[in-house]
């Protein structure tokens, strides 16, 4: 069961970015369909076939419950002796094996578990897949927003190249600068090139996810809404009901029903039977009665429950390292979501602003003969360069989120 609180973590992490979770989708230019996160997530958790494939286990395990259940069929005896004599006798008799020792309860018990794992596997595969559609709708936002920078980019090398002709037509500048303007506008415009190339790539790897015949997807969403993460020591009262660790456990308590289903098969099954007898020399009939019970003097099941015992050892070792693991990625993921939080605070609020007013100055030093060339190029670099640190920084903030997403199984609709 998931804590009370769980969703109060969803609430704050999952869906904190209220621009990556609209809650349907919108209608783009030329009618094409625009996806937020939760309507495409939806797309993909109906088109995955991993999903289905686990989803159909859950309806092998239901058979093997109804098998568990079922009580041995009675058996027809019939017996013919003194076959060609007057001494003849035909026996029609009705066996029906009972079994003792609790094989049947602990059967059911034992599917019952395995449907259990089926679902916490179902569990963990939906937040596994859920986080790969948080990352790559991430990495389409970081694609367009760099898209977006290199048109700016681009933008200010033409700048800087007009205000090179200018300088150059009144003779406060060599010739040559117009070369040095003219492969800093090459340079970005080979960037706004790669850029575009890569949104096309990161929507067609968006796509993939949801088996779409139109690889170009629409997105709707911003990347500079940063997700919120609550503190790292509130994760702890979930890890218990994160997907790698409640598989684990689950797994534990199958091995558990196991072990008992071995100790119960330990007890031989009691065969009662009744019928009656044809004696042909008097032409008469009487009733027989039968009683067979198994003696465990060598096979006691010893071995099947030893086998048992140790998986169920095995079980407990590994849901150990589930939750040893889990704790370590943790740790790893929410500091790698911390970093990225301090360098989206301090590139958008110190960095970039700072870029920005020095480009300006010195495009307005320039224009008056107070900068070189170099200075306007190095001052558009920091900005371009800051700008780019900060669409890093953001990606790597949802991708860690992301994360947190997929260990702890914070996945809408969960169980």
């Amino acid at each position: 069961m998931r804590h009370p609180g769980y969703w109060s973590i969803v609430a704050l992490g999952g869906c904190a970015c209220t621009a990556l979770h609209a809650d349907a989708m919108e209608a783009g230019a030329g009618g094409r369909v625009r996806y937020t996160l939760a309507s495409f997530w939806q797309v993909v958790e109906q088109a995955d076939p991993a999903l289905a494939a686990l989803r159909a286990e859950r309806a092998i395990a239901d058979g093997a419950s109804v098998q568990a259940g079922l009580r041995p069929n009675p058996t027809l005896d019939v017996t013919s002796e003194s076959i060609g004599s007057r001494q003849r006798e035909e026996t029609l008799a009705l066996a029906q094996p009972i079994e003792l020792g609790g094989k049947r309860a602990a059967r059911q018990n034992l599917a019952a578990r395995g449907m259990a794992l089926v679902d916490a596997r179902v569990t963990a595969a939906r937040a596994g897949l859920y986080a790969k559609v948080k990352r790559r709708y991430a990495q389409v936002l970081a694609a367009q927003a760099t898209f977006e920078q290199s048109e700016v980019a681009r933008a200010l090398a033409e700048r800087a190249q007009a205000a090179v002709e200018t300088q150059i037509a009144a003779g406060r500048l060599a010739a040559v600068a117009r070369t040095r303007a003219r492969i800093e506008l090459a340079h970005a415009v080979l960037a706004h090139t790669r850029a575009s190339a890569a949104v096309r790539d990161a929507r067609q790897r968006l796509a993939i996810l949801a088996s779409l015949a139109e690889p170009d997807v629409d997105v709707v969403g911003s990347l500079a809404e940063v997700p919120q993460l609550p503190p790292r020591r509130e994760f702890s009262r979930y890890v218990s009901a994160a997907p790698a660790v409640y598989t684990a456990q689950e797994e534990i308590a199958r091995r558990e029903a196991e072990v008992a289903l071995e100790q119960a098969q330990r007890f031989g099954n009691l065969t009662l039977s009744a019928g009656v007898r044809h004696l042909a020399e008097s032409d008469t009939a009487a009733g027989v009665v039968g009683l067979s019970i198994p003696i465990p003097l060598v096979d006691r099941n010893q071995g099947n429950i030893a086998r048992a015992q140790g998986a169920l050892s095995q079980a407990l070792s590994a849901e150990q390292a589930a939750r040893r693991d889990l704790e370590d990625e943790l740790n790893a993921r929410y500091f790698d979501y911390e970093m990225a939080l301090a360098t989206v605070h301090a590139v958008r609020d110190d960095i970039e602003p700072a870029a920005a007013a020095t480009l300006a100055a010195t495009e307005r030093g320039f224009a008056l003969g107070k900068f070189s060339l170099s200075d306007v190029i190095e001052a558009r670099r920091s900005l371009v360069q800051a700008r780019l640190e900060l669409i890093a920084a953001q990606l790597a903030a949802h991708l860690a989120e992301a994360s947190v997403v997929r260990l702890l199984g914070l996945v809408p609709g969960a169980p």
